[in-house]
């Protein structure tokens, strides 16, 4: 009989790998971690929990760079927020994200190509 985690994950697959299984901590358990112990209580057991179980621990709420630390450094892997970004619609989230991303590809390409056709380039 495997434990808990294993009944929560698809069969041969891990989670990390897999992407499937998250946790996520309310802006409720958030609000308060980075100003007192008792503050960060649940959030911290959520962690705790998370990580025992190969969960992905998603913090939600996250508005002040105190609260984001307090999590980052205890292992939180992702996080929500106004002070990461306000909600975006699916347009706005594409043009400023996933277009400026393919751009920057496109120009780090370049960049590499003219780099590889230099003739003053070091052999």
């Amino acid at each position: 009989m495997g434990s808990i985690g294993d009944e929560l994950r698809a069969p041969g697959k891990s989670n990390r790998g897999g992407r499937a299984f998250k946790a996520k901590i309310d802006k409720a358990f958030v609000n308060y971690v980075d100003l007192s112990a008792s503050g960060g209580a649940v959030a911290n057991a959520i962690l705790s929990l998370g990580k025992s179980l190969d969960l992905i621990v998603t913090a939600e709420g996250i508005e002040r760079s105190g609260q984001l630390e307090w999590l980052r450094s205890r292992g939180c892997d992702e996080a929500q927020g106004f002070l990461l970004s306000r909600p975006l619609s699916a347009e706005d989230l594409e043009n400023r994200y996933l277009l400026a991303a393919d751009a920057q590809q496109d120009v780090d390409t370049a960049f590499n190509l003219c780099l590889s056709q230099s003739p003053n380039r070091a052999r």
